[in-house]
């Protein structure tokens, strides 16, 4: 991982800053080079003003480094998007060795975790079973934790494809009441993402009361909100309900009126996607 002063540096050269202008009164310009090379430490009270001077803040920093350090989460999810996307079987099994030599470095659970995601999309796409007692290990992990943050909420959304519905109920309810209190502030957005994952699952199921309730309690959720993609692939899933409910052209005209949108706004990428699961559920429906 590379060292903080590395991206101190990067959120200067943003700014737009030079080393003279970044250091001013806080530590010297040759300290200041020094540790954004990772030659020298700096103490928390001087980091602290110096991301203050870069007008930068924790959350800021810590985004930064999750996307650029190779053993992150977020950069783990990138990979496997980009294997299971192409179906590729070789890299999946690339990842788990990856995962596996992780977590004998550091003991950090999640790569046990991501290597029981990694096998189950595997199973996925050579069409085997899903391995019932890893499942259960990450059920029971879910079901464990008191408060549920940022990875928690990715692992269950990440996992629903082979999670029983039963069990997708039961969590989807936990979520509700163990999302920690830093997300008041965004609530709505996580627990709707969370809540429309598992509408998805409930869709495919043809559980379709299961489905309408959640799609109901979204509704409500998002009523006078802003959040565009949120209730826009709540429009999709009304309309995939409709289809499920045998009113073709209705929810295909829905669903359609929602890629619209999509393109409207500029995005492509999410607008093909969505043609492609229209075409699918079209097809099997």
């Amino acid at each position: 991982m590379a060292s903080l002063g590395y991206y101190a540096r990067l959120i200067r050269k943003s700014r737009q800053l030079t080393l003279k202008q970044a250091a001013n009164g806080i530590v010297s310009e040759a300290f200041l080079s020094k540790f954004e090379r990772g030659e020298n430490d700096m103490s928390a009270e001087k980091f602290l003003q110096l991301l203050d001077r870069l007008n930068a803040t924790f959350w800021e920093l810590a985004r930064l480094i999750d996307q650029n350090d190779q053993c992150s989460q977020t950069y783990f999810y990138t990979q496997l998007k980009q294997a299971v996307v192409s179906d590729n079987i070789y890299q999946l099994n690339v990842l788990i060795n990856k995962e596996e030599e992780l977590y004998q470095e550091d003991h950090n659970y999640r790569h046990k975790h991501n290597s029981i995601l990694l096998g189950q999309f595997i199973n996925k796409i050579s069409q085997l079973p899903f391995d019932t007692k890893k499942t259960n290990q990450l059920i029971q992990y879910l079901l464990s934790v008191e408060e549920w943050g940022d990875y928690e909420v990715s692992l269950f959304s990440n996992s629903l494809f082979f999670f029983p519905i039963n069990k997708i109920e039961l969590l989807s309810r936990t979520a509700m009441k163990r999302i920690k209190m830093d997300y008041q502030d965004s609530y709505q957005h996580v627990m709707a993402l969370v809540m429309l994952n598992s509408i998805y699952a409930f869709l495919q199921a043809d559980e379709l009361i299961k489905a309408q309730s959640l799609i109901n309690q979204v509704q409500n959720l998002l009523k006078n909100s802003r959040f565009y993609y949120e209730n826009n692939k709540l429009n999709f899933y009304k309309g995939y309900l409709l289809i499920k409910q045998g009113k073709i052209e209705k929810g295909k005209k829905i669903i359609q009126s929602s890629i619209l949108i999509m393109n409207q706004l500029g995005d492509y990428e999410n607008a093909k996607a969505h043609e492609q699961e229209l075409g699918y559920i079209l097809k099997i429906n």
